[in-house]
């Protein structure tokens, strides 16, 4: 009784928990105090996810988060946060085929594709990327009718970058929020 009666007595912050991340809720709880359980309901595609991952997101730089909901399964929680902390659209997310932003830049009808595939450090000194790139656009250069080519290298591959600029393709745009550069050889 004395030590909650010195509590009562003891000048503390405004915030004497661990903070949600939005402010004026903080100011309304003092943020999330010690053993608390946090239940967050509200009507079906109000946002309710996205706020507890939110909240979640922030409160995890100073403590251990976990986050459980009945609505989701786990892939489709870390799709989400993977999403929020990626800052990643998560309509992108759901559709990773669309991979054109600006469909009109496009005038042809045949498009070769080509995904930038990772190859470990240790193997490149043995040209295993070139030999695959060479393979892939030969098998490419046997459709007659394919008169633009597309290559997606994931965002900070400044090496795969290179050696497709050298291969004579050019930087065209970048899709799912800057994650992915798309480049470009027009063959017209």
């Amino acid at each position: 009784m004395a030590e909650i009666y010195h509590d009562c007595e003891t000048e503390y912050a405004d915030i004497t928990g661990i903070p949600a991340g939005f402010r004026k809720l903080d100011m309304l709880t003092g943020g999330f105090q010690e053993s608390a359980f946090i239940v967050i309901g509200a009507r079906p595609s109000v946002g309710k996810t996205a706020f507890a991952l939110n909240i979640a997101a922030h409160a995890s730089n100073k403590d251990v988060c976990l986050v459980f909901s009945l609505e989701m399964a786990k892939k489709q929680l870390l799709k989400r946060a993977t999403s929020f902390l990626g800052d990643i659209s998560t309509q992108k997310m759901r559709n990773p085929r669309k991979t054109f932003e600006d469909l009109s830049s496009i005038s042809r009808n045949n498009v070769g594709c080509l995904s930038q595939f990772y190859i470990k450090e240790e193997y490149r000194q043995y040209g295993v990327g070139s030999k695959l790139f060479n393979m892939s656009m030969k098998w490419l250069k046997q459709f007659d009718d394919i008169e633009d080519y597309f290559i997606f290298v994931s965002n900070g591959n400044n090496s795969a970058l290179e050696f497709y600029k050298r291969k004579g393709f050019s930087v065209s745009h970048d899709i799912l929020d800057g994650f992915i550069t798309v480049l470009r050889k027009n063959l017209v």
